[in-house]
């Protein structure tokens, strides 16, 4: 997954908790992992992952932690594109860094808080 913002960008500090909706999936051992790069999740865990802190010319990051914004948005890709992965509320922590824009987040930590369809709204 690739992060198209504004070219030049520079990444934002969170001073805040940022809430975000996580796509993952299972894997054979029913381990929860991330769909493109696999690496392993848990929830209530601080994942975290090099980060570019600036868009530069192309004005994409594709290294970082990927989220949807919009909780709809992200449930749509489950139910059309991605059946088999699983819709997660996570947040990102205050003091990780991120970009944003219309439909993603991409950040230097997040933190995956349990299936969408579990939590209470």
């Amino acid at each position: 997954m690739c992060f198209h913002g504004k070219r030049n960008e520079d990444a934002k500090l969170a001073t805040r908790n940022i809430k975000v909706v996580k796509l993952l999936k299972k894997n054979s051992e029913g381990k929860l992992e991330s769909p493109y790069q696999g690496g392993r999740w848990r929830e209530g865990m601080i994942k975290s992952a090099p980060m570019k802190t600036n868009t530069g010319r192309s004005g994409t990051v594709g290294r970082g932690l990927h989220a949807f914004i919009d909780r709809d948005k992200a449930l749509a890709v489950v139910r059309n594109t991605y059946w088999n992965m699983i819709a997660y509320e996570a947040i990102i922590p205050a003091g990780a860094y991120y970009f944003k824009n219309k439909t993603h987040y991409v950040s230097s930590q997040m933190v995956v808080l349990g299936p969408l369809n579990k939590r209470r709204k």
